[in-house]
């Protein structure tokens, strides 16, 4: 259920870090928020399932891709909507 996912620990840091950014690439939410690279590989894949966060990929001289996030619709709306009631 959702609404028990988004009690787990740092869906909501991760989805605001993204609202407030247009879109990150992994390093910089590993970095921003000090979560493990493991952890927030995981996570992220979560959230994705969930349809909340999008991601793409873009090839550069690196040996791997950089992988981008951002907030899909329902993403935006799921923040909103929890900044509402965390405001009540």
């Amino acid at each position: 259920m959702l609404i028990s996912f988004l009690g787990k620990k740092n869906i909501f840091d991760i989805l605001n870090l993204l609202n407030t950014n247009e879109e990150l690439y992994f390093r910089e939410i590993e970095d921003t928020l000090g979560i493990h690279k493991s952890t927030l590989s995981k996570t992220l894949k979560e959230i994705e399932e969930y349809g909340l966060i999008s991601r793409r990929e873009e090839v550069t001289n690196l040996k791997i891709p950089k992988t981008y996030f951002k907030l899909t619709e329902k993403g935006k709306q799921v923040v909103k909507y929890s900044n509402i009631i965390n405001n009540l």
